[in-house]
C-alpha cells in the first residue's frame, strides 16, 4: 500500500505548482490488490474525475487513464507508480485490517490507519500479517517490520497501534476429534429417537416451527438469553436533515439544502456519511421474513429532539438577512421546510464483527404516528433471516394486560449499550450482548411502565422479557445520570404494529 498526498504543500509527494491548487489538496491511495482510491481533502477550487467534482473527504475508486483534474492541474499518470502487484496464485485469502469500511476488520482507535495491515493465507495453509501502517503492528507484544510478510502461529496476540485484532486461527484451541465424534454418535441416536417420536404421534416433519414453543413455565434468565441472544441484533445509522422553502433555490442562495445540525451551526452534509448524523440502538426478529422491532426514536430520531425546529429558524434569519436587499424573498420564510431523511440503517448479529460482509441492511417499515408509543419495525432488504437457528420473538405470546405488568415482578433485558465499543476483538466472538435482570418497579401508565435493570445509551430497541420468557416490552428510555430508573413500551404497541404492517402488505 502506498498513500500519495497531491498538493502546492512542500511536504506533498506530487508538488503542483498553481495558485489555485491547495497546500493539502487530495490523497491518492494505492492499495496491494491493485485498487486506487482518490480522496479530495476539502481543497477550495475542488478535485475532479472525468470533468465530475468529488465531494470532499470521500473515497473514490478510480483506475489508470481517468482523467483526473486538481483545480486547473492535469494528473501526469506516469508520476504514479505501478505497485507489484500480489501473486495470487499463492494466495487463498486476504483480510485487510483497519479504520476504513472496506476491511475486513474495521477498527476503532485514534491511531489505526485507514488500511493498517493485511492478514493473508497463503498457499502453505499458514497465516501471515503485513503491517503498511505509521503506528505500527505488534505480534506478542514485538513490533513487526513494515511491508514485510510475517508468519502467524496459533495462540499469538495481534496488535495494531495497541488495537487489539483477532486471531485468523481463532483461540489456537486443540481440536478433539474423539470427542466430537462421541457427540454427534449421540446426536444422531437422538435425532433417530425424536424423529420417531414425531411419527408415531403424526407431526408433519417438514414443517418447521417458526419459533420455539411457548411452555407457560417459569424460566431462567440463562434460559431466556440462550433462547433469544441471537434474534437481539445491534443496529447502526445514518441520518440528515433536507431543507426546502417552496419554489425558491436555496442552492443560488448560497444556502445548502442536507444539512446536520452540529455544535449550534449548520453544516453541508453533499451526501457522505461520514459528515451526517450516526446512531446505535438495538433491536429483535419477530418474523421469520426478517422483521425486526425497534423504538421510533432509532428510526426517526429528528421527532425526538428540537434540531427540526432550530433548523428552520436559522434558515429564516438566513433568508431575513437576504431579503433586507430583496425584500420579495421574505415571503418565503414562511414556506421554509425541514425533513429528517434516513439515509441508513443497517444490523449486525451478536457476536459477528463490524464489517461490510456482516453489516445488512434495512428499511423501515411502519412506525407509530403518535410519538408516546415510541415503536418501529425494519425489516431485512433480503427478507429472510440471517441465520435459520434465530428463536423470533413471538409477539402472539406477549404480554397484553396491564394486569400481568406489576411492580415486583422479574423481568430480564438484552441489548447493545455502548455500541460498536462492546466489539470484542480480544477473541473471534464480535459485538456482544449485554443482559440484566431486573424487577418492575413503576405501574403501567397508557403507554408503558418502569423498571430497574442497569441499562445505557445504545440499548435502546432492547425486548424487555418476564420470568416465562414472554415479550413485556421494549426498552426505550432512562434517567442518564442515574441507574435503576428506566422505561419500557408495552408490548402491546409493537404487536398491534405488527399486525398493522402485515395489513398494509396484503
Amino acid at each position: 500500500m502506498k498513500l500519495i498526498v497531491i498538493g502546492s504543500g512542500n511536504n506533498s509527494h506530487i508538488r503542483l505548482n498553481s495558485q489555485f491548487v491547495s497546500g493539502y489538496h487530495a490523497e491518492l491511495l494505492l492499495l496491494d490488490n491493485g485498487e486506487i482510491l482518490l480522496t479530495d481533502k476539502g481543497s477550495r477550487n475542488g478535485t475532479y474525475l472525468n470533468d465530475h467534482r468529488l465531494q470532499p473527504d470521500k473515497e473514490v475508486p478510480i483506475k489508470r487513464g481517468d482523467v483526473i483534474r486538481f483545480a486547473d492541474q492535469i494528473l501526469d499518470w506516469n508520476k504514479i507508480p505501478a505497485l507489484p502487484m500480489p501473486d495470487m496464485s499463492k494466495i487463498k485469502e486476504m483480510r485487510g485490517i483497519g479504520t476504513n469500511f472496506r476491511n475486513k476488520y474495521q477498527l476503532q482507535g485514534d491511531k489505526v490507519s485507514r488500511f493498517h495491515a493485511t492478514l493473508k493465507l497463503m498457499s502453505d495453509k499458514k497465516w501471515y500479517i503485513q503491517d503498511h501502517s505509521k503506528n505500527g503492528t505488534t505480534v506478542n507484544g514485538r513490533a513487526i517490520p513494515p511491508n514485510q510478510d510475517v508468519k502467524l502461529k496459533k495462540g499469538d496476540k495481534i496488535l495494531c497501534a495497541g488495537v487489539s485484532v483477532p486471531n485468523p486461527y481463532g483461540e489456537g484451541k486443540t481440536v478433539n476429534y474423539k470427542k466430537i465424534f462421541s457427540v454427534l454418535f449421540i446426536v444422531l441416536l437422538l435425532c433417530g429417537g425424536i424423529y420417531g417420536i414425531y411419527r408415531l404421534i403424526g407431526n408433519n416433519w417438514d414443517n418447521k416451527p417458526t419459533a420455539l414453543s411457548y411452555s407457560g413455565k417459569h424460566m431462567s434468565d440463562e434460559e431466556i438469553y440462550t433462547k433469544y441472544k441471537n434474534s437481539t441484533v445491534l443496529l447502526l445509522g445514518f441520518y440528515y436533515y433536507k431543507v426546502s422553502a417552496g419554489n425558491l433555490d436555496l442552492e443560488k442562495l448560497g444556502l445548502p439544502t442536507e444539512v446536520v445540525w452540529a455544535n449550534g451551526t449548520i453544516q453541508k452534509v453533499d451526501g457522505g456519511r461520514s459528515k451526517m448524523n450516526s446512531f446505535t440502538g438495538t433491536g429483535f426478529f419477530v418474523s421469520e421474513d426478517g422483521k425486526i422491532v425497534t423504538n421510533l426514536h432509532i428510526t426517526r430520531p429528528w421527532l425526538f429532539d428540537k434540531e427540526l425546529s432550530m433548523i428552520s429558524d436559522k434558515y429564516k434569519m438566513l433568508i431575513a438577512t437576504v431579503a433586507s436587499e430583496n425584500p420579495a424573498l421574505n415571503a418565503f420564510t414562511s414556506q421554509i421546510k425541514v425533513e429528517g431523511v434516513l439515509s441508513y440503517i443497517g444490523m449486525v448479529p451478536n457476536g459477528s464483527y463490524f464489517s461490510v460482509e456482516n453489516l445488512k441492511q434495512c428499511r423501515e417499515l411502519v412506525g407509530h404516528d403518535n410519538i408516546e408509543k415510541d415503536v418501529a419495525i425494519l425489516q431485512l432488504e433480503s427478507k429472510r433471516l440471517p441465520d435459520e437457528n434465530i428463536c423470533i420473538v413471538d409477539l402472539n405470546q406477549a404480554v397484553i394486560d396491564d394486569s400481568e405488568i406489576r411492580v415486583g415482578s422479574h423481568i430480564y433485558t438484552m441489548g447493545f449499550p455502548f455500541g460498536l465499543s462492546l466489539q470484542d476483538l480480544k477473541s473471534s466472538k464480535g459485538v456482544q450482548l449485554l443482559a440484566n435482570g431486573g424487577s418492575i418497579t413503576q405501574e403501567c401508565t397508557r403507554y408503558s411502565f418502569g423498571f430497574n435493570a442497569p441499562s445505557y445509551g445504545g440499548a435502546s430497541g432492547s425486548p424487555i422479557f418476564n420470568d416465562k420468557g414472554q415479550l413485556v416490552g421494549v426498552l426505550n428510555s432512562g434517567v442518564s445520570k442515574s441507574q435503576g430508573f428506566n422505561y419500557a413500551i408495552k408490548a402491546i404497541h409493537a404487536k398491534e404494529l405488527l399486525t398493522q404492517s402485515m395489513e398494509d402488505n396484503n
